[in-house]
């Protein structure tokens, strides 16, 4: 029996030439680009201050020697399109404000990060100052000096060789205006105030408040109508309401300063108002017990009968003691020839208000807010009469 040797075929041969290249390039291209995009992942979040977003903060993420860095927006929220996953450590710095670091592991799917800064104190904020290099200012020539003209490099004039003023100068004065940024005012017509964060040159503080008030009086009112006809003087009286309020942040040194914000409002009211009162009196001859001249309301001669009696008085009429006490309290007649009234005087009525109202408002976090409020309110009055009871 004879053995022979067998040799395998050969079912797969190796790639060659310069297509097979190219295609074996693009697929580790490919799969490079894939392995990257599996391990990156978006990153953002937002920057706070007492439930306040914080703009223009720089957010840096570092890992070992790679390191990105971006800047809030207006609504303190910061984004990193694309960040490998795995651990980083990020750090945020805000002018006015403590540096803060921590650690964030980025992965797909991950919650925003929500960071919160801490104000620097006094003396830190001054010290921050002091790390800022001052400008040279540059030296002005003295009177009378003439300064030297600047010469190009060819020995000429440079004033000659420079082009005439037109778009590409109001470019270059425009160029870096961009808004919440500042310029210099000498050199630009485009500039604007200086401005960032809550600085405000030239506007008002964080109190604020007002004071009111409306204020009347006789001198300006016509006379006073009267029901009998006859003319009175205006009598003297006044309306005065006033109005005082005042609101801002309730800040008490050494105990909070970031306290709530408050309002307060008073109003006070003190009115004097002038009535016309009309009214029936005895006459001097019914005091002292006549009464033969008394009519009725037409205007008709009225009997009085004696109860005792029964028949009608004839003469005067005896005044008890008690009525003759009592007649001083009323008034004279002033007024004749009508059957309803013979007096007629003007009373002075007052009114007195005073209201106050109180409000505080707290912002507790991110979402809740505690207030509240006190009301207190008065009011007192008198009304007069003929008698000046």
């Amino acid at each position: 029996m004879m053995l022979k040797r067998f040799r395998p075929t050969k079912l797969l041969r190796p790639w060659g030439g310069g297509g097979a290249l190219a295609l074996r390039t693009a697929v580790t291209v490919a799969v490079m680009l894939f392995a990257v995009s599996a391990w990156a992942a978006e990153y953002h979040g937002r920057v706070f201050y007492a439930g306040v977003p914080i703009p223009g903060a720089t957010v840096t993420l570092s890992q070992g020697s790679q390191q990105v860095a971006t800047v809030t927006d207006e609504q303190g929220i910061y984004e990193f399109p694309d960040v490998a996953d795995g651990a980083w450590k990020i750090e945020i710095r805000m002018r006015g404000f403590q540096t803060f670091t921590s650690q964030v592991n980025i992965a797909p799917n991950q919650p925003q990060g929500a960071w919160e800064l801490q104000l620097l104190d006094l003396q830190q904020m001054l010290a921050q100052s002091k790390e800022v290099k001052p400008v040279a200012e540059p030296q002005l020539a003295q009177r009378g000096e003439e300064q030297p003209k600047p010469k190009a490099q060819n020995g000429t004039d440079a004033n000659a060789a420079m082009p005439p003023a037109g778009d590409e100068a109001e470019k270059a004065e425009d160029g870096l205006l961009i808004n919440g940024t500042s310029n210099n005012a000498n050199t630009s017509r485009f500039s604007v105030s200086p401005s960032f964060g809550n600085h405000r040159p030239g506007t008002r503080g964080l109190y604020t408040g007002g004071f009111g008030a409306i204020v009347s009086n006789s001198l300006f009112d016509a006379r006073p109508y009267s029901l009998t006809g006859l003319q009175l003087p205006k009598a003297s009286y006044s309306r005065v309401t006033g109005l005082a309020t005042l609101g801002g942040p309730l800040n008490v040194p050494h105990l909070f300063y970031h306290g709530p914000d408050f309002f307060l409002a008073y109003q006070w009211t003190r009115n004097s108002n002038a009535v016309t009162d009309p009214a029936l009196v005895p006459t001097a001859a019914e005091r002292a017990g006549d009464l033969s001249g008394l009519v009725n309301a037409q205007g008709q001669p009225a009997t009085v009968y004696d109860p005792s009696t029964g028949l009608p008085f004839t003469g005067p009429i005896p005044v008890s003691p008690q009525a003759a006490a009592l007649l001083q309290y009323y008034p004279l007649p002033n007024i004749s020839g009508n059957a309803r009234y013979n007096y007629e005087a003007q009373v002075l009525n007052h009114t007195h208000s005073d209201a106050l109202e109180s409000r505080l408002q707290k912002t507790l976090g991110r979402r809740d807010q505690l207030y509240g409020g006190i009301g207190f309110e008065s009011s007192r009055g008198d009304t007069a009469n003929v008698f000046n009871f």
